[in-house]
Formats: C-alpha cells, structure tokens, sequence
C-alpha cells in the first residue's frame, strides 16, 4: 500500500498517517482492502461488492464516505477490455483500488510531483480534487479509444471505396461489436457524474463542486463522441453496401451486353438452320466464310456502339 499526504506535496507517508492529522490518498489492492476497511470503518457491503467480479459502475453514499467504481478501458488487437477502479472519498482520506496492470492513479502522482496537468491539485489540495483529476483521465482515455476507432472506420472505408472485399464487412461487425461494447461500458458513466454533483452526503466540497460540473459536462461529450461513432459506422456500412451493389451492377452490365452481342448471332445461325430452299449462301462453297465474316462485322459495329455510348 501506498500512502501520499495531499496537503504536504504528496509526500509519502506509509509509516507517520493518521486520519485526522492530514488529507491522504492511500493506493491499495484488493488484498489489502478488509485491513482497510477496518482502519477506515468501511461498509462491509462495499468490501463484498469490491471483491466480486462486477463491471457495472455504480455510485454509493454513506454517512461519512462515498463509493463508486468506475471502468478503465483499454482497446487492444481489435478488441475492448475493463478493468475497474473502486474509489472511496472522505473528507480526509480518498482510497483507490487499482488494478495490477493499470496504473492510472500512479500517472496521476508521477504529473503532480511534474507539475504537469495539475493546476487545479496545486491551487486546491483535497481529496474531491483528487477525484476530479482520476475521473478526467479516465475520461480522457477513453477519449483516445474512440479516436482510434474513428480512426480504423476511416481507414476502412477508404479501402471500401477503393476496392470493396467480403472481409471488410467483417471488419465492420467487429467494429460495430466493440463500439456496442464501449457504449455498454461508458453509459453509467452519466449516472456517476449526476451522483456526483448531487453531493448527497456533501463529503465533496462545496467549492469542489464546480469542477465536477465541468466533469458532467465533458462525460455528455464524451457520450456525444460515441454517438457519432456509432453514426459513421452506419454511414461505412451503407458505403459498403452502395459499392457491392454498384460492383454487381458493373459485373451484370457486362453480362448483359456480352447478351446483347451474341443476339443476333443467335439469330442468323437459328435461321440458317431451318430446312428451307433459297437460304442465302446455303449453296455456296464458301458460304461459312461469308456468314463468319457478317457475324464479325455485325460484333464489331455493336462494340463500337457501345464504347461510343460508353458503355464499355
């Protein structure tokens, strides 16, 4: 575990804390959260809700503390992934519960001691800015996920349009899936930020609360983002759908004048099969060799026909 006195440039402080004698950020994992638990008087619901394997973010408030968990999202080889921060605010002390291969809030500490994207920490060190400053990255980050989607539906729908193939539209389902399954993550997130504006137990500070409306709304551009996402996608998938159709028509075009040739070829050899007298050339020597010819002829005229519609 690790402990950071806010009010004293977050320096460490495993070994002298105590609450009541500073504003800490204490950084745990879920080994280390009953021993907590017991030392910050937490709610043994909190404790059992932490150690379950629930993907839902949520937002509680108790007499002396809130609790919320709020998803970190990480888009790798095409595909969406959570991990959770459970986070718990007093007045005097903010526990988060990070997982191991996520190290948001250790970023966090590492831009402070930089002075770096945290102005607001400096001119106000307290727990709910503390709060303020770990919602944002994440909001941030996920920022950078739908940037990268945007990213790859563009890239796709060049090559759509360049050369449509049957894997692009698989492409595009497994897109849309992780799209679904970013909006299915950061939904509550809306519900978290109205929570947190709201203050029910005012362990926020009043003059805190500011921010946390500006949090609200970046979480409703965020959603907004989303939506548009999910707009461009259904836009590439048209595309998709436009340019087959297109490429089909094209193939059956091409189909439909070789027909269009071959018609009166058809014609003039059906004729002179028919068992009748006075065919013309039908007692000529070299009778084959002329009709060959006026089928050529007839085949050239009806390509350039075409080519100077421009249809060919």
């Amino acid at each position: 575990m690790k402990v950071y006195d806010i009010i004293n440039n977050f320096n460490e402080a495993e070994n002298t804390w105590k609450l009541g004698n500073s504003d800490y950020l204490l950084l745990g994992n879920m080994k280390e959260l009953k021993t907590l638990g017991v030392i910050l008087s937490l709610d043994s619901r909190n404790i059992n809700e932490c150690e379950e394997a629930d993907f839902n973010c949520k937002i509680s408030f108790f007499e002396k503390y809130l609790f919320t968990t709020v998803n970190v999202l990480k888009y790798e080889e095409g595909l969406i992934d959570s991990e959770q921060i459970k986070i718990f605010l007093s007045n005097d002390y903010i526990l988060a519960i990070e997982e191991e291969s996520e190290n948001l809030v250790y970023n966090l500490i590492e831009d402070i001691l930089r002075n770096r994207n945290s102005c607001i920490l400096k001119e106000k060190p307290h727990c709910s800015t503390i709060l303020y400053h770990i919602v944002d990255k994440i909001i941030i980050k996920n920022y950078e996920i739908i940037s990268q989607l945007e990213r790859e539906a563009d890239k796709i729908e060049l090559d759509i349009l360049k050369n449509p193939q049957h894997e692009h539209l698989n492409m595009l389902i497994n897109l849309r899936r992780q799209v679904y399954k970013l909006k299915k993550f950061l939904s509550p997130l809306r519900y978290i930020g109205d929570g947190l504006i709201s203050n029910e137990n005012e362990v926020i500070t009043k003059e805190c609360l500011g921010y946390f409306s500006i949090l609200n709304k970046k979480i409703e551009k965020l959603m907004q983002a989303l939506e548009v996402l999910v707009q461009d996608l259904a836009l590439v998938r048209e595309a998709f759908e436009a340019e087959m159709a297109n490429k089909t028509n094209e193939l059956m075009k091409v189909f439909t004048l070789i027909a269009t040739v071959f018609l009166p070829l058809n014609l003039i050899t059906g004729m002179h099969g028919m068992n009748y007298e006075n065919i013309p050339f039908s007692n000529c020597p070299n009778g084959f060799w002329y009709m060959a010819i006026i089928m050529v002829c007839i085949s050239m005229i009806l390509i350039y026909i075409f080519k100077k519609k421009k249809w060919l």
